[in-house]
């Protein structure tokens, strides 16, 4: 399968998901490993907590980072969203 044919599949893909969201401003994402999918679709949602931290709302692209990556992720009220690679060592996401 071609390399623009699979795109073309993920975004079909992800615009039928994106439909599926209940917010007035339809997102939906899916984490990608070079041209193949690795998680899920995910679409935004009106979520009041995340990790005990009160939000209006879970973007698509914060969700699908936070089913995939799960407990690796954590938050810091100095450097916001963060992976945690190795005992206490943490590293941005940008």
């Amino acid at each position: 399968m071609s390399f623009s044919l699979r795109h073309n599949m993920i975004i079909n893909n992800l615009i039928e998901h994106a439909k599926t969201s209940q917010l007035n401003f339809k997102l939906s994402a899916v984490l990608v490993s070079g041209s193949r999918p690795i998680s899920s679709p995910v679409v935004n949602s009106d979520s009041r907590y995340c990790r005990g931290k009160c939000q209006p709302s879970l973007h698509a692209e914060g969700a699908a980072l936070l089913k995939h990556c799960g407990k690796f992720l954590t938050y810091s009220d100095k450097k916001g969203w963060c992976f945690l690679r190795e005992k206490g060592k943490e590293q941005e996401v940008t």
